[in-house]
């Protein structure tokens, strides 16, 4: 049976697929695939890895879900205009100075990675039009975050219009990186830099008088360590007025911040008398995301008590799972059903 999946509620046209696991002898065959995402692709268990994508041509948009130690290099023979890299884990970087010329928005999101390889020197295409790059921040991202940020030919990339690294840490601390590349970017328009701490040779061009930081800025996203005065001093430099709302500086934490542990149950914050519990499920269950963990962590508790289940809710999110109750009981009984010890 072929791995490749249309997903379900999608109009014919759009094209989009899955394909889960292996790629080995897949094809489009017929059928017409502009949207891929490839996840849970073990390299240490597949004999082609990744080169059966070569005989994807209509490929518009491909994402690599959850992929771990697989070479990346067929992915400089596609040709998508939108690439995403999601929690991959065990890969050489070095693809990303091959991609097609014609690549108009690359993702790199970057969940804890491991044993990941970033090349010296990266020339991204200078066709890109949105540079997305997140990582945990702190001590997860393996510096991989900074690596990237001094290993890209900034030079190459002066046309770019769009801009988005966040390093925000669990603990909101912040990583370091020279951030003088900025002057080089002349034409970005939107902007998003959070969680890094400038340390290069000379001032940040995110502080006052953000010498050759680009004045065709509309959007702007970054962290200080004095939010209003960074803002309105943002907003003069650009000539916004005072009102203007796209401009925001948010708090750049240099010290960590009071971690809560683990699935520490709390009470109630507001009046609607909800406790709730936070922590990664992917710990306690056999299965590679926060989501593919969730959906074993309903069946156990569904075969246990369905009731329970019943009075529970759940907001999950790649890094873990809030799990909601209207009493304390409920939220214990459910750990307690998970094989989870609480924190207190």
């Amino acid at each position: 049976m072929s791995p490749l999946r249309k997903l379900r509620g999608r109009p014919a046209d759009v094209g989009l697929y899955e394909a889960i696991g292996s790629l080995d002898g897949m094809t489009p065959g017929r059928r017409v695939v502009k949207d891929l995402e490839v996840k849970q692709l073990d390299g240490r268990e597949t004999a082609e890895g990744l080169r059966p994508l070569a005989t994807f041509g209509d490929l518009e948009v491909l994402r690599l879900t959850d992929v771990r130690d697989a070479d990346l290099a067929p992915l400089a023979e596609l040709h998508p205009e939108v690439l995403r890299l999601e929690r991959v884990r065990g890969v050489d970087f070095g693809v990303l100075g091959r991609l097609h010329p014609g690549l108009r928005a690359l993702d790199l999101v970057l969940d804890a990675p491991r044993d990941c390889v970033v090349p010296a020197h990266l020339t991204l295409p200078p066709s890109l039009e949105m540079l997305f790059i997140s990582g945990p921040g702190s001590e997860d991202d393996d510096g991989l975050v900074a690596a990237l940020l001094a290993a890209i030919d900034w030079a190459a990339l002066s046309r770019l219009p769009a801009l988005d690294v966040r390093a925000d840490g669990i603990d909101g601390t912040a990583i370091e990186a020279d951030l003088g590349f900025l002057r080089l970017l002349t034409e970005l328009e939107n902007l998003q830099i959070t969680g890094v701490i400038h340390v290069g040779p000379g001032p940040s061009p995110l502080e006052p008088p953000f010498k050759g930081l680009s004045r065709k800025l509309k959007r702007v996203i970054v962290g200080a360590a004095d939010p209003e005065a960074a803002q309105a001093a943002m907003k003069r430099h650009l000539g916004l007025p005072g009102e203007h709302p796209p401009i925001v500086a948010r708090e750049l934490r240099t010290e960590p911040a009071d971690v809560v542990p683990p699935w520490t149950i709390a009470a109630p914050a507001q009046d609607d008398g909800t406790w709730t519990t936070y922590g990664s499920l992917v710990a306690h269950f056999d299965q590679s995301t926060e989501y593919d963990a969730l959906n074993a962590a309903r069946r156990r508790l569904r075969a246990a008590d369905a009731a329970l289940l019943s009075r529970l809710d759940f907001d999950p999110e790649a890094g873990g799972t809030t799990i909601l109750a209207s009493s304390r009981e409920d939220l214990l009984a459910a750990l307690t059903t998970l094989g989870i010890e609480p924190s207190q």
